[in-house]
């Protein structure tokens, strides 16, 4: 019976983890040169184990139609806030731009 307990321990710790980790949205923001299109290989992976995945254009990107002349680093951060914010707001309800 001793022998068992940590192997019972780590089973119930590892299912606890997945578990919270499943109620998280996670939010995949693309790099320079790209959009949201470059994770369209990875979202459908992590939807079919379970999370919650959303995936963005930022100002100037993928079909964002802001001029990109017109973009700062702050229109960025603005973007990922807003898009956090609205999740939120939703109770954790994703969309995709």
């Amino acid at each position: 019976m001793k022998k068992i307990l940590p192997f019972i321990f780590l089973l119930i710790t590892s299912a606890t983890l997945f578990a919270q980790n499943k109620q998280k949205t996670y939010i995949l923001v693309h790099g320079a040169w790209h959009g949201a299109w470059c994770w369209d290989k990875v979202v459908p992976f992590m939807t079919s184990k379970g999370y919650k995945v959303l995936a963005i254009d930022l100002p100037g990107h993928g079909k964002d139609t802001t001029n990109p002349a017109t973009i700062s680093f702050t229109d960025y951060v603005n973007k990922v806030t807003e898009v956090t914010q609205g999740l939120n707001a939703n109770h954790h309800r994703a969309w995709i731009d």
